[in-house]
């Protein structure tokens, strides 16, 4: 089995309790965290996978600095904005070129992360140890979420339903995912 370095992960916040929680979480789920204050977010000379910028009360235009800072260190990195759950509906989309993530529920927060790291070829925790268990796992949940939807879909609760067909959209997504960095890390290995 391959060994892979567990992802890399810069977090820049401007209090650094929230930074504090997101380390801790993302930690937790095998990934490795640096912490800066926004305003040494120009001088980090370390390579990172991905950055979050966990900045609640900065406006666009203080984000898009923190984000250019970032990218004049390392371009093309992939750049979240941390916002809270119940502000993610009013987040300014993709304006900064930051994806907008929740934090609060930090499963979904983790999960987030992940798919992010996996898009970048950086699988990290269960999925870079056991590509064929989260396969599996993927797979089951599939197998339920349809299930789910087809009573919802009879049942006549079309938004539940809706919300299952996203849901079910997100787990191929996350399964294809899954698949690629699999082959990818098999054809490395070979």
């Amino acid at each position: 089995m391959i060994r892979h370095s567990p992802p890399n992960v810069l977090v820049i916040d401007a209090e650094g309790a929230d930074s504090g929680r997101i380390a801790t979480v993302l930690a937790e789920a095998g990934i490795r965290v640096t912490t800066t204050p926004r305003t040494a977010a120009a001088v980090v000379r370390e390579r990172f996978d991905l950055a979050i910028v966990a900045l609640p009360h900065a406006d666009a235009i203080e984000r898009r600095a923190v984000a250019n800072a970032v990218r004049a260190g390392q371009p093309g990195i992939e750049i979240l904005l941390a916002v809270e759950v119940e502000g993610l509906a009013e987040t300014e989309g993709d304006a900064d070129g930051m994806r907008p993530i929740g934090f609060g529920d930090w499963r979904h927060f983790v999960a987030d992360v992940r798919d992010e790291l996996l898009r970048a070829g950086r699988p990290c925790g269960d999925a870079a140890a056991e590509p064929e268990a989260e396969l599996c796992i993927a797979g089951a949940k599939l197998a339920c979420l349809r299930r789910r939807c087809d009573e919802a879909r009879v049942a006549g609760v079309r938004g539940l339903a809706a919300t299952l067909r996203r849901e079910i959209a997100e787990t191929v997504a996350h399964r294809q995912r899954v698949w690629q960095s699999a082959a990818r890390t098999s054809r490395v290995g070979a």
